[in-house]
């Protein structure tokens, strides 16, 4: 399940993403400071698509604004939201487009984990590649939460130097990467040389330096 959230974000420039099933979180990107943020927000956003079918409707989409980001919401199926946690002013086309793009790979993957015995899905946090993983790995989960707070510094960096094209450029070199190496991230220097292939003279010097740091300290923490 992390992987196909990576992916879509990957397409659509969303930050954070996360899946709600049957009134639960159970998969996340979000770094662990905003954990608690998207559980709660899952359940306001559970309580408002019940309210509007017992109003008769039968929307399948939220738009949340909030302080600095955007929240979008899509009802997959009766028992499955996704959440993307977003900048404002994001191309709603190409969000609507990146979720339909991954719906099918959504219910499957939840239709498949069901199938097993005793599968009932737990409320769990983004780990490694396995996709869900219930909330006792600790490190592991720290360890997303890392990677994933990463990325968008990097791509904050992206967009310091190159303006909202390094967004652009970003979100394309991390997918080229991802498609090479997964999210290993003890391949993060080959991200790193290719988003620097972006930059040339001082702005290259410059990114490497800062991002060599901060990308140190996530691939030798413990």
């Amino acid at each position: 399940m992390l992987s196909i959230l990576h992916d879509l974000e990957a397409y659509s420039g969303a930050k954070h993403s996360g899946v709600s099933w049957q009134g639960n979180l159970i998969a996340s990107t979000c770094p662990a400071d905003l954990q608690q943020d998207l559980i709660r927000s899952q359940s306001v956003v559970a309580q408002l698509f019940s309210g509007i079918n017992d109003c008769g409707h039968n929307y399948a989409e939220l738009h949340l604004e909030l302080d600095r980001h955007l929240l979008l919401a899509y009802r997959l199926s009766d028992d499955c939201t996704l959440l993307m946690l977003t900048r404002k002013g994001v191309n709603m086309a190409l969000m609507t487009t990146s979720v339909r793009s991954v719906k099918k790979r959504i219910l499957d993957s939840l239709s498949k984990s069901a199938e097993l015995p005793s599968s009932d899905l737990q409320p769990v946090f983004p780990v490694g590649e396995t996709g869900f993983i219930q909330a006792g790995a600790v490190q592991d989960q720290e360890d997303a939460a890392a990677l994933s707070e990463l990325m968008n510094k990097l791509c904050d960096k992206m967009v310091d130097l190159l303006g909202s094209s390094g967004a652009i450029s970003f979100y394309r070199i991390l997918n080229e990467w991802k498609r090479q190496y997964g999210m290993n991230k003890y391949k993060l220097p080959a991200l790193l040389k290719l988003l620097a292939a972006e930059l040339a003279g001082d702005q290259r010097e410059q990114f490497l330096k800062e991002s060599v740091v901060i990308t140190r300290e996530l691939v030798h923490r413990n």
